[in-house]
């Protein structure tokens, strides 16, 4: 290798540990080189403390909080068992697997098969009933409910766990 200076920046930096770099010497050329590194740094991460079910809510101890070195360039797994615990998963996911928020989903505040409390709104009118949940969804989102007492089928927005509305 030629005299000259060494230069790795962070991006050449990868999680599987090779930094690729550059040999800078004379008349402003340079080739390039690459390194086997080990980059870590003491974090604390949630891991799965027993096997979790795809799309079940994750309960607490199924959860364990663990602290060693990892590397700190990379997607950090979450921190709190808190931010986990009532979500659901994405995929199965292994005992002393690390958690990471892209393998968590929020609960949908109505689920298919729910019964609703519906709310119809008409100026100064109100009428309150209970409706059967055809579809799921978020606060927010509109989901498809079906009026038990007549089989019909209608939308109304999600406002709450269990509620939605419908205004004229």
């Amino acid at each position: 290798m030629p005299d000259g200076d060494l230069e790795f920046t962070r991006s050449g930096l990868s999680a599987t540990g090779y930094w690729r770099g550059r040999a800078a010497y004379s008349d402003h050329r340079s080739m390039p080189i690459w390194a086997k590194v080990r980059v870590t740094t003491e974090q604390t991460w949630v891991e799965a403390a027993a096997p979790i079910a795809s799309s079940q809510p994750i309960a607490m101890d199924q959860l364990k909080l663990r602290t060693g070195p990892r590397f700190p360039f990379g997607p950090a797994p979450i921190a709190s068992m808190e931010a986990a615990a009532g979500k659901k998963t994405s995929r199965t996911i292994r005992p002393g697997e690390p958690i990471f928020s892209t393998m968590l989903i929020s609960p949908h505040d109505i689920e298919r098969g729910d019964k609703v409390a519906v709310e119809v709104t008409a100026g100064e009118a109100v009428i309150s009933f209970e409706a059967v949940a055809e579809t799921s969804g978020h606060a927010g989102e509109t989901v498809l409910l079906r009026n038990p007492e007549n089989g019909r089928y209608f939308q109304a927005r999600i406002e709450s766990k269990g509620k939605a509305s419908i205004h004229k």
